[in-house]
């Protein structure tokens, strides 16, 4: 959406009071979609003068949409996987009757839960971090 100037603008006369109060006189905005089509968010520019935007600006501002879409949903699936991970987390812990531990590419112990706890009876507070060599 490009307005260049919000006191003229007719699609534009239910905010022109309010754009004027806060000193703004051209918009353009520009919305911000995942790879898959989902509107994220917008990013808009407000300027104090009338603006009409260059081709250059609008490739800009394209390109500028297209990251943060990108990094938007970088963020989304981040947290999704946080999410997923907890969920794991809390179900590997609640198993009382099997040994359930997970280590990482140094074999130290990253997950143990309390049925390994049970089993080897060490407290399950003290082996994040411990050589899994040693708790054997």
């Amino acid at each position: 959406m490009i307005i260049e100037d919000v006191l003229t603008d007719e699609g534009f006369a239910r905010h022109r009071q309010i754009a004027a109060s806060a000193g703004f006189r051209a918009v353009q905005s520009t919305p911000i979609f995942s790879r898959r089509g989902k509107p994220l968010g917008m990013i808009s520019t407000h300027f104090r003068q009338r603006h009409r935007p260059l081709d250059r600006e609008l490739r800009f501002t394209d390109l500028y949409a297209h990251l943060a879409g990108e990094l938007i949903e970088r963020q989304q699936s981040e947290e999704a996987l946080r999410e997923s991970e907890e969920r794991f987390r809390h179900m590997v812990e609640g198993v009382r009757d099997h040994a359930i531990y997970m280590l990482d590419l140094n074999g130290c112990v990253v997950t143990w839960n309390v049925g390994a706890e049970r089993m080897k009876g060490y407290a399950t507070q003290g082996n994040t971090g411990a050589s899994f060599r040693v708790l054997l």
